[in-house]
């Protein structure tokens, strides 16, 4: 049974990102997240949206799947979004400096 999607936010692509009301929940509260920081929420969406929950990657293969380009560099909202992922518990950090990988966390909220 999937979770329906509560929260739609443009995201700076002009892509529309998907948050559950669980999602946003953890973001807002346990990640740190304000309600100001739509923005933030949006990329957050993006890149959980781009991620496995089998295969760790680093935040730059995770930007690279995001804006379609084989070498970019993740920007700073990326950055602050993957902070809150892993404050929200909705994603795993494997590793240190620039080994760190992420794994997307399974539906366990």
């Amino acid at each position: 049974m999937t979770t329906p999607t509560a929260f739609r936010f443009p995201a700076p692509s002009g892509r529309i990102a998907e948050l559950t009301e669980d999602q946003y929940a953890a973001l807002v509260g346990d990640g740190g997240l304000s309600r100001s920081m739509l923005l933030r929420i949006a990329g957050a969406a993006v890149l959980l949206a781009h991620m496995s929950e089998e295969k760790p990657r680093t935040l730059r293969q995770i930007a690279a799947a995001v804006h379609g380009v084989d070498e970019i560099a993740p920007t700073n909202m990326e950055h602050r979004a993957m902070v809150a992922l892993v404050a929200a518990g909705l994603v795993l950090r494997v590793g240190s400096s620039n080994q760190t990988r992420y794994l997307r966390v399974g539906e366990t909220r």
